[in-house]
């Protein structure tokens, strides 16, 4: 049974301090990682959110 695919969209700008944690909460979720699209939006932060946010690309 593969079940619906959820779509998580997070809309990130000057977001270091918060992101990563956030990033770590959608990988945790019980649903099952072929069964999740997260996309990012950022706006060009310059605080490393697009550095944190390229690490955790599969």
């Amino acid at each position: 049974m593969t079940g619906p695919t959820v779509s998580i969209v997070t809309v990130a700008y000057y977001s270091a301090d918060y992101i990563k944690r956030t990033l770590e909460s959608v990988q945790r979720q019980t649903i099952g990682k072929s069964r999740v699209k997260h996309i990012v939006v950022d706006d060009g932060s310059t605080d490393g959110t697009t550095e944190i946010v390229e690490s955790f690309e599969a």
